[in-house]
């Protein structure tokens, strides 16, 4: 036989083998398990996509087409996800995945290790773009603009989550329907927390926040309820006014905010208290 027609068979037989894999890929089962999976995991959280199917070379699954709901406060919507395997974490005899998704200009990376209980050894997020979340209408204040940055990492066992978090943001826009009057929007040119989780109980370490109206920090604790609304709030921090806020919104009604406090003089010490749908705003 000349050699020609080995190499054709040489290359026919693996390139036919993986064409039947592809079209016997069991595309509409994992669509079903990975769904059902990915809600029993984040409660709360709605997962749905258009279709999956395989990549070849190399080695990968491909969702297209995400959508991301935490009903009544938040919708998203990924482009496009691909799922492969940790190569040399299988090397060590342990399973692992990665997944990467886009959302417009944005990208999420996330290390999945399996075992008991399992864990996401590395979520990264890179100029994720906030207005790609349509805010529900449960969220009294909405972000209108903004990129965000993180790392973290989590645990989910005994149905208990934990897990730990350092978020970055920039060009920070939130809306203020009709709060504050003279007051429509709070800009931050930058912010940046650490937050840490076990449980229902989140708490949010070195909080801090500057922009051309207030600069300021937070911290404290948030017991997290099933009704978010009901979540209780237990949160400290310091405020600093800058003229544009005071312009806006007028000295008299700020210092019926702040009684007794100087507006000009230096930061504020406030605390928060209550819940999550009535907070209670203290001047120390």
């Amino acid at each position: 036989m000349k050699k020609s027609a080995w190499l054709f068979y040489l290359l026919y037989i693996p390139g036919i083998t993986l064409l039947f894999l592809y079209w016997q890929f069991p595309a509409t089962h994992l669509k079903t398990f990975i769904i059902q999976q990915a809600n029993q995991a984040l409660p709360g959280l709605r997962l749905t996509f258009d279709r999956l199917s395989p990549a070849l070379l190399p080695p990968a699954m491909e969702i297209h087409q995400i959508d991301v709901d935490a009903p009544p406060y938040a919708h998203a919507r990924i482009q496009y996800a691909s799922i492969h395997p940790i190569w040399h974490r299988l090397a060590r005899a342990q399973a692992a995945i990665q997944i990467e998704a886009w959302v417009q200009d944005g990208r999420l990376t996330a290390d999945l290790i399996s075992g008991l209980p399992p864990r996401i050894d590395r979520l990264i997020v890179s100029d994720f773009p906030l207005n790609a979340i349509k805010w529900g209408p449960a969220l009294l204040l909405k972000p209108t603009s903004g990129m965000l940055e993180a790392t973290a990492s989590y645990t989910f066992t005994n149905n208990q989550h934990s897990g730990r978090a350092t978020l970055g943001l920039s060009k920070l826009q939130i809306n203020l329907p009709q709060l504050v009057p003279g007051l429509d929007t709070l800009a931050f040119s930058l912010a940046s927390a650490e937050i840490e989780w076990t449980g229902p109980s989140v708490q949010i370490h070195a909080c801090r926040f500057s922009g051309r109206q207030i600069d300021g920090n937070i911290s404290g604790k948030i017991m997290i309820n099933r009704l978010l609304p009901n979540s209780r709030l237990q949160l400290s921090g310091d405020i600093k006014l800058h003229p544009e806020l005071i312009a806006a919104v007028g000295k008299s009604m700020l210092q019926m905010v702040f009684p007794g406090k100087s507006l000009t003089s230096g930061p504020i010490p406030y605390t928060i208290s209550g819940t999550a749908d009535r907070p209670t705003f203290r001047v120390r």
